[in-house]
Formats: C-alpha cells, sequence, structure tokens
C-alpha cells in the first residue's frame, strides 16, 4: 500500500504546481465572469472554479486531474488556498474505507503532526462520498496546513478533491474551498 506516500507526495505536488501557476501560468482554459465549470483533460470529472483563479487542467503529473489556485489578496498573502482532483486505484479487496483509514493511521515521516480536525460523510456527484479534514505540520518547512480531502469512490476508482489553506485562514477560507469542492462531478 502506497496511500500515505501518494497523499503526502500531493504536498511538494501542490508546491509545485503553485510555484508554476505563480509564474504566469494563466491556466489552461478561458475565464468568465461568473463561476466556471471546468473539465479534466480527459473530461471525466469537473469542478466549478471562480472568474479569477487560475486553472490548469493539461500537464499535470500522473493521477491529477486539476489543479485551481486562488488569486493573490495582496503582498501580505502568504498561501494561495488551492483545490486540487486527483485520482488513485484502490488496492485488490480494499474498499473506499481501508483506502481512508490507511490515510488517517499511518502519517508519513514528512510530517510532525497530522491530527484529524473531522470527518464525517456525504454525498457528492450522486455518490457516497467522506470528508476528512486534517491539520499538518511539514517537518523540513515547519510551517502547518489545514488539508481537506473528499473521498469519492466510482468502481475501483478512488476521486480525491483536495483542498488546501492556513489554519488562520481556515475559518473563512474552509467554507469557499468547501462549496467549491462540492461541485466536483463525475463525468
Amino acid at each position: 500500500m502506497f496511500y500515505s506516500k501518494r497523499l503526502f507526495g500531493l504536498f511538494y505536488l501542490v508546491a509545485g504546481l503553485m510555484a508554476a501557476c505563480n509564474n504566469g501560468s494563466s491556466g489552461d482554459q478561458a475565464k468568465s465572469q461568473d463561476d466556471s465549470r471546468y473539465f479534466s483533460a480527459d473530461r471525466s470529472v469537473s469542478i466549478l472554479a471562480p472568474a479569477k483563479w487560475t486553472v490548469k487542467t493539461a500537464e499535470l503529473p500522473r493521477g491529477v486531474k486539476l489543479f485551481l489556485q486562488s488569486p493573490s489578496e495582496g503582498v501580505l498573502d502568504a498561501f494561495g488556498e488551492y483545490i486540487m482532483i486527483n485520482e488513485d486505484a484502490l488496492a485488490d479487496g480494499d474498499a473506499l474505507a481501508d483506502y481512508i483509514g490507511f490515510l488517517i493511521n499511518r502519517p508519513s515521516p514528512e510530517f510532525e503532526e497530522l491530527s484529524v480536525i473531522k470527518d464525517s460523510t456525504l454525498e457528492i456527484s450522486g455518490q457516497p462520498a467522506r470528508m476528512v479534514v486534517f491539520r499538518a505540520k511539514h517537518r523540513e518547512q515547519g510551517g502547518t496546513v489545514v488539508l481537506m480531502n473528499y473521498f469519492v469512490q466510482s468502481g475501483r476508482v478512488v476521486y480525491m478533491i483536495n483542498a488546501g489553506t492556513l489554519p488562520s485562514t481556515y475559518e473563512t477560507w474552509g467554507a469557499k474551498l468547501q462549496q467549491l469542492c462540492l461541485t466536483f462531478r463525475l463525468e
């Protein structure tokens, strides 16, 4: 089982994608004045994104379907909130609960602290889903983030809608990110 390596490897992946977005990449699809629905390159999933967000749908690492990042809110904005949708195959004989349980119970050595803030069930895109919110402190970089993870299973594939913000902005950004994550749709 490589689940924990995959989840926490996402931390580095997000950092790289955020750097690419901040270096002038304007996204891969046109933006309008209102929220727009963006589709993965293979059109298997979609999500709504606000007009000024950067959206990447192509040239993404294997398993990543979409990457969205909030625009800078000024010079004091220390973190670009993001949403990343990726997919992973369930191991033979595993159910979604096994997959999530492994992630919760086997934290990566990359993090000094990993705690579950919230764990609940819901429905997304007509499928049973589960939301797990983590607070995680990265061992090397020392920064703490709040990671909101939504898990949706379709056949033997798990779609993870991952969103991240800082603990100091979770009160405001958490609700905004959740609202966007819940627009995820299997196509």
